[in-house]
């Protein structure tokens, strides 16, 4: 079964999200017009809350901040509210069109997006304060040599923002089971497990239940989370939110 539930190619995960940006692909959970609708996402009260005032406190006016694996830039145009520049980049070049539109519209003249090839990226050692990750660590090939290039180009102290799916959440759990392009989260998914990831890279200061809902334009998602994340909720069923949130800092040096 572990063998059976392999986490696609970059190659593969760059042709199927080109592919559905084209119309050539479909899901039936999760399609482009929802979940690829930059702009809307981004318009949305649920993505501020949950994700607007939760990366705010760890960014400062003037960082610069790389969002890796920005997609169509829903959380890139939110991100550049609170720093003075960031970079979105992405393995599919779909995506980055769709940024580059999304950049447009919204006018952010701090922005800017980047198609990269999987491997080295091409940037400076020390080159960003943070780096925001939406999505991202479970679609990665291969974890480890990602993660050493991302901290590559972090600054010694900077933070790293990661949001990923909670694999407790029953309906993520069924969502991302049947998704072929989303089998990564098995091996990944709950709080331990993206704990023992990132321990070698990061100083793990915030690992936290949030509530973003990328996918289905119903609005019963986003005020389960608003019920979930209620003072005297949260205590008892926070762990069914819909992602987690874990806010890193690269060591200033090797220990």
């Amino acid at each position: 079964m572990k063998n059976f539930f392999k986490t696609s190619s970059s190659s593969q995960t760059a042709q199927f999200y080109d592919a559905l940006m084209e119309g050539e692909e479909k899901r039936w959970t999760l399609g482009k017009d929802t979940r690829f609708n930059a702009v809307r996402i981004a318009r949305r009260a649920s993505t501020h809350k949950y994700f607007g005032n939760v990366v705010r406190p760890h960014l400062k006016e003037n960082d610069v901040v790389l969002d890796f694996g920005c997609g169509p830039g829903s959380f890139l145009a939110v991100a550049s509210l609170f720093c003075q520049k960031i970079i979105g980049v992405d393995i599919s070049q779909k995506f980055i069109d769709s940024c580059d539109s999304t950049l447009r519209e919204l006018n952010l003249g701090n922005a800017e997006a980047q198609h990269i090839a999987p491997g080295n990226l091409p940037f400076s050692d020390h080159t960003f304060d943070a780096v925001i990750m939406v999505d991202v660590l479970h679609h990665l090939e291969n974890i480890d040599p990602n993660l050493r290039e991302v901290c590559r180009v972090l600054k010694p102290g900077g933070k790293m923002l990661i949001f990923e799916p909670n694999l407790l959440n029953p309906m993520m759990a069924l969502m991302h089971a049947l998704d072929r392009n989303e089998w990564g989260l098995l091996k990944l998914g709950t709080p331990w497990r993206y704990r023992r990831v990132l321990k070698s890279f990061l100083k793990i200061d915030t690992l936290a239940f949030n509530g973003i809902v990328i996918g289905p334009e119903s609005g019963i998602f986003p005020l389960i989370s608003d019920f979930l994340d209620l003072g005297i909720i949260r205590p008892w069923l926070g762990w069914l939110m819909p992602k987690i949130f874990i806010a890193g800092i690269k060591p200033d040096k090797k220990d």
